[in-house]
């Protein structure tokens, strides 16, 4: 495995398993020797991809019902990653003890990062590439932000895409701009088991996140609705509930 990935990528990069959620096992790895050792507590299928090392993360959930021209943007969610502020005196420990969120974290960074390290006053030192709840990441409601160019950029991409009409991506861009734009890069693309990122917004109302869930529930039958009369593959009970576990 590390002989075929030496063949195909430079480092650093993301190993995660093909079937798994909430960042499961999901690591940067930046030596060979960390490949090694992930290897040897990793079963199963792996994907391996290119780190994209792009300082923003959107979540961008695309729905279009088959027959309609053009789709829409029904949740767009932007991932602030866990970060600490040196005042130049503290060390790693003594700010991510004094972070409201990082400190529930402690553990797990300081397995990752040299807790004595000190930062200068006013540096800001993110903690983590992952953008993940389990890692601290905060998922912010930006639905404010949605434009049409976007919603033009994210539906040209998708109609690249045969068959896929509902669905979240997982993009890292320069800026809002290269976003709106389509510069941008795909990480993940999420099909029927997405959730509208927004929803966890810690400033959202939980009765707004169960309408907005019940929003998408209909529009993925819609999806489904339209495409009844186009034969697909069977699957057995089994492969549904084995799917189902997996996840």
């Amino acid at each position: 495995i590390i002989r075929t990935v030496k063949k195909n990528f430079a480092l650093p990069i993301i190993t995660k398993p093909d079937k798994g959620a909430r960042g499961t096992l999901v690591e940067k790895i930046t030596t060979w020797e960390q490949l090694d050792q992930y290897l040897q507590n990793f079963s199963g299928d792996l994907l391996v991809q290119e780190y994209v090392d792009l300082p923003l993360e959107f979540g961008v959930f695309y729905v279009r019902v088959p027959g309609q021209k053009t789709g829409k943007i029904t949740s767009l969610m932007e991932r602030k990653f866990l970060a600490v502020m040196g005042d130049g005196v503290s060390d790693l420990t003594t700010l991510i003890s004094h972070h409201e969120r990082a400190k529930f974290y402690a553990q797990y960074l300081a397995n990752r990062y040299n807790m004595a390290e000190v930062l200068p006053n006013g540096s800001v030192k993110r903690l983590g590439s992952i953008g993940n709840h389990c890692r601290g990441t905060i998922f912010e409601n930006i639905n404010h932000t949605i434009t049409s160019r976007l919603t033009e950029s994210i539906d040209r991409i998708s109609k690249q895409a045969p068959d896929f009409y509902y669905g979240r991506y997982d993009i890292r861009c320069a800026s809002f701009a290269a976003l709106e734009r389509g510069d941008f890069q795909i990480i993940e693309l999420n099909g029927f088991f997405s959730e509208p990122g927004h929803v966890y917004d810690p400033q959202m109302r939980l009765w707004r996140a169960w309408r907005d869930y019940l929003a998408h529930y209909r529009l993925m039958f819609a999806v489904y609705r339209a495409n009844r009369k186009i034969p697909l593959p069977k699957m057995s009970w089994r492969a549904q509930r084995d799917i189902f576990l997996d996840s």
